[in-house]
């Protein structure tokens, strides 16, 4: 995991951070509120011996440094600590005063720091002037021998304590520094493991990556989720699948039949496949819209379609094509074929050779087949109906699909010998489609297809779509047809994408 990859993740993850961040300071804020003020006051004494002469002066020295280390320890002993409560009367016990004393030898000298903290800053001033006089007396007793009228070593106060009028602890601007800090590394490091953790795909790379497939649109979650009939012209939603229509004519796999499809339920796939279905419609084409999900159909009744007879009776031979075969509305070039009634064994229907000879002939009537196709890995229905179709359209939904279901719809796709024409990102909200560059910037979208490009050469745009040839039955060799020369000459100069634009799913 790269430098870029933490930056993205941290990215990704902006409020986790920033919500860290907000936690630490107010947890730093509670705690300055919470603890007790504690003021400090100081007061220094100088440890000396008496010397007559310089060689004794160097030796006395000497003694003072040493016998300074040993003051320290004598400072907070407990029975210094006692003659201080002694001293002032205190309502402490002499373990509480040890507790409030600390001394330090100042490097290189004979001067002994002593620093007394307490909650009162009064009774602090008190104390470190008590533990001056205090140690004073207590070294008179001990560097005075028995035989001697005068103290070998003198204790001296050089610096009383001063009254504090500031609290020492706790430190509200370090608290908080530190509580920033620790929130903001606490909150990255939520971020960064969320987002290893979450591999929902929430962009277009994780899309490409895991289906193998260029991203071809991004459908925004109000056409995807809405009233695919009652779509406003001109809105992002319709603009959105007119820039998907446009791009599947580019992609460089596929033949006339199509099977829009995803991983599981509720990916937005069945919305998806009717409006493709209507846009390619709008493009001039004769299109065929088969509603193959045959355990849940939704497309027949969001269009108010007659039910009860549709692709089933076909297959089992108790309808003709003819009779279950209507239009949406008055518009002739736009056929759909519902369902029908839920037969007990889908997945052989939908694998059956009667279902292969049915896409055969409806090649010769139609421009376009789309096939509104069963999830990949919820049921085994989509796996036999794939390798019966000239390319598959997966649709993934932001933010929900998973990124190994992906890998393992194309796995499915691969095995079926068909081509993944691409991807379409549903349900994405409206605050991510600028940020992924999709629907708003369709050259950066085309740009995506045409990996051989350079990064400054001009893409072309959609040229309208040609009016496709009728192919006869024999012309097909299981998605890999080819088309007459004149009419694959007619798709090069319309598309301009080269010899393979003879293969595209929605020109013919």
């Amino acid at each position: 995991m790269g430098i870029a990859d933490y930056g993205r993740s941290l990215m990704r993850g902006w409020r986790l951070v920033i919500a860290g961040v907000i936690i630490g300071v107010l947890a730093a804020l509670v705690v300055l509120q919470t603890s007790t003020p504690r003021y400090a006051s100081s007061t220094q004494v100088f440890v000396s011996t008496t010397a007559s002469d310089l060689g004794s002066s160097l030796q006395g020295d000497e003694l003072s440094q040493r016998r300074t280390f040993t003051y320290a320890q004598l400072v907070t002993c407990r029975d210094l600590a006692a003659a201080v409560v002694k001293d002032l009367g205190l309502d402490l016990t002499p373990q509480e005063v040890q507790g409030e004393i600390s001394a330090n030898v100042v490097p290189q000298t004979v001067i002994l720091d002593i620093t007394v903290t307490d909650p009162s800053p009064r009774r602090a001033y008190d104390i470190a002037g008590s533990v001056g006089r205090q140690l004073t007396q207590m070294a008179l007793f001990l560097e005075t021998p028995t035989t001697a009228a005068t103290s070998v070593v003198n204790v001296q106060t050089v610096a009383a304590p001063v009254l504090a009028t500031s609290p020492a602890s706790p430190d509200g601007p370090l608290y908080v520094v530190v509580g920033l800090l620790l929130g903001l590394i606490v909150g990255a490091a939520a971020a960064v493991i969320r987002d290893r953790l979450d591999t929902r795909i929430r962009d277009a790379d994780s899309a490409e990556e895991a289906a193998g497939g260029p991203v071809l649109g991004l459908l925004p979650a109000e056409g995807t989720q809405g009233d695919p009939v009652q779509v406003r012209p001109g809105s992002s939603s319709d603009e959105a699948i007119r820039i998907v229509r446009s791009n599947l004519r580019l992609t460089s796999s596929g033949g006339r039949s199509l099977m829009v499809t995803s991983s599981r339920e509720g990916e937005g796939k069945s919305t998806t496949a009717l409006r493709l279905a209507q846009a390619l419609r709008e493009s001039g084409l004769r299109v065929l819209l088969i509603e193959a999900d045959l355990r849940r159909p939704p497309i027949s009744e969001r269009l108010g379609l007659v039910g009860g007879m549709g692709l089933t009776n076909v297959l089992t031979q108790s309808a003709t094509v003819e009779a279950v075969t209507q239009s949406l509305g008055n518009d002739k070039k736009l056929a759909v074929i519902s369902t029908g009634m839920t037969p007990p064994n889908p997945s052989e229907l939908l694998a059956s050779q009667q279902m292969a000879d049915l896409l055969a002939g409806f090649r010769d009537r139609y421009d376009v087949v789309v096939i509104d196709g069963p999830p990949l890995l919820a049921v085994a229905d989509g796996v036999g109906l794939a390798g019966l179709v000239d390319g598959v359209l997966l649709c993934v939904q932001f933010g929900k699909t998973d990124y190994d279901w992906v890998v393992r719809s194309r796995a499915t796709v691969d095995r079926a010998g068909v081509p993944m024409c691409g991807v379409v990102l549903t349900c994405v909200p409206e605050g991510a489609m600028g940020k992924l560059g999709l629907g708003t910037d369709r050259r950066r979208t085309l740009r995506r297809l045409f990996h051989g490009r350079r990064q400054d050469e001009a893409v072309p745009e959609a040229a309208p779509l040609p009016s496709a040839p009728v192919l006869r039955p024999a012309q097909f060799a299981r998605g890999r047809h080819h088309l007459p020369t004149e009419a694959g000459r007619h798709l090069h100069s319309a598309g301009g994408v080269g010899s393979t634009a003879a293969r595209t799913v929605v020109g013919g």
